[in-house]
């Protein structure tokens, strides 16, 4: 849901910057889509270099758990 509503909130910042508009032409249009894509460059390298951090501490949490050779019984 954070997601659903941060990303347009953050793809209006540069539109409303640049113009966009109902009657805005091409150009404005295509410089609007250009920054729009652009600007989410940074929060994917941040989520990509997060993601690993998470899966690195993961696998170090389960090499952590000791785990015995043989089965429970019930």
């Amino acid at each position: 849901m954070c997601g659903a509503a941060f990303g347009p909130a953050i793809a209006g910042i540069p539109a409303a910057i640049i113009g966009f508009s109902e009657n805005a032409n091409l150009e404005i249009i295509e410089q609007t889509a250009y920054w729009v894509h652009a600007i989410f460059i940074p929060v994917l390298i941040i989520a990509t270099i997060l993601a690993v951090n998470m899966v690195r501490l993961k696998r170090k949490e389960i090499e952590a758990t000791p785990m015995s050779s043989t089965p429970e019984l019930i």
